[in-house]
């Protein structure tokens, strides 16, 4: 098995992060009823080769401690006014559920996608950094 993406992969990764120059994330993480959003305003792509993004999460957000269980993170590339974001914008308790009456399904990680969104990143978290006010993970 191999870290470098397959063409076709690598295409569909690239097209993905094409479009994170502006837009609207919904970070999601967490499985089944641990499954979890919240609107992200901050999320970089960091490598094309390998493929790395981060994003930024206030900490004491509920949703790190998703993001720590997990191990995985999904971003889903919304477009503007998409009632699908509307409700993860408001963010969510620990064992609130997040997606009810949400169309959603598993990535390969586990976590949840919208299938209506432009595109999604399935991805492992990385590194995290606690040297900023907000924890970075990629």
């Amino acid at each position: 098995m191999t870290d470098t993406p397959q063409p076709t992969e690598q295409a569909s990764i690239g097209a993905a992060l094409g479009r994170i120059s502006s837009g609207i994330f919904i970070l999601t993480t967490g499985a089944g009823p641990k499954a979890t959003g919240m609107l992200a305003s901050f999320i970089k792509q960091v490598s094309f080769h390998p493929p790395m993004v981060m994003a930024a999460v206030r900490q004491g957000r509920p949703i790190l401690t998703r993001l720590r269980e997990s191990g995985a993170f999904a971003i889903n590339i919304c477009q503007a006014k998409r009632q699908t974001r509307g409700a993860l914008c408001q963010g969510f308790a620990l064992d609130e559920p997040a997606f009810e009456g949400i169309t959603h399904e598993p990535a390969v990680t586990g976590v949840p996608v919208l299938p209506d969104a432009l595109a999604y990143l399935d991805a492992s978290c990385g590194r995290k950094s606690r040297r900023r006010p907000y924890p970075v993970s990629g």
